[in-house]
């Protein structure tokens, strides 16, 4: 199993463990909005009886079809925050791997980027500071595996971002950051992660 196959196996298993939290709570918001904006609108019609029952049932009708309308996209609100948690847990979750299973996965995501064993990391912060000799260490020993020298050095300053590495050589960088890997995955798995969290139907309305 590769370093993208990884990812996308935490997205989903993340995405499945939160479903029926986030069904409860985005069905509850629905219904709440539903049930209070049709109680407003039954109010509105008792007032306006004595005009005509015509009246007051065309007026139900319009306050019905606003609150259905309403909670719907009060809904579809919410499972947008849910898909977007699932992703944020799932960066979450990489950056949390005790220190030899993120070398790995970092050491899978740059194999690659190493073509002459003599690139350049570059490391976010607390990377840099808490174990960029191991990370150094599992990729050169890749690019040893690879018939390459084990030339790869860490460049001293940290990089503005959070897990993952970049890969440079000479002018050219490749980015194997968190944030960008877990970016170009919710291009293609929107609809996979919300058919987890939702069921079949969601897929459409999310992606």
């Amino acid at each position: 199993m590769n370093g993208i196959d990884k990812i996308i196996e935490r997205i989903l298993q993340k995405a499945e463990q939160e479903r029926d939290q986030i069904l409860s709570e985005a069905s509850s918001e629905a219904g709440r909005i539903y049930e209070s904006l049709k109680a407003h609108g039954d109010l509105e019609a008792a007032d306006i009886v004595s005009r005509g029952k015509e009246q007051a049932k065309l007026h139900i009708e319009r306050t019905e079809s606003a609150a259905a309308r309403e909670a719907g996209t009060m809904l579809l609100q919410t499972k947008q925050k849910m898909i977007d948690r699932a992703f944020q847990r799932a960066k979450e979750i990489l950056n949390e791997l005790p220190d030899d299973d993120y070398a790995d996965l970092l050491a899978s995501l740059a194999s690659q980027a190493i073509m002459t064993g003599e690139e350049q990391l570059i490391l976010g912060k607390t990377d840099l500071a808490r174990r960029s000799e191991l990370i150094k260490a599992r990729i050169n020993r890749l690019a040893s595996d690879k018939g390459l020298p084990a030339g790869i050095t860490v460049i001293p300053e940290a990089g503005n971002f959070e897990g993952g590495v970049i890969v440079r050589k000479g002018n050219v960088d490749t980015n194997c950051t968190f944030d960008t890997i877990i970016r170009t995955l919710r291009d293609t798995m929107t609809g996979e992660v919300a058919s987890v969290l939702f069921g079949q139907e969601s897929e459409n309305e999310t992606t």
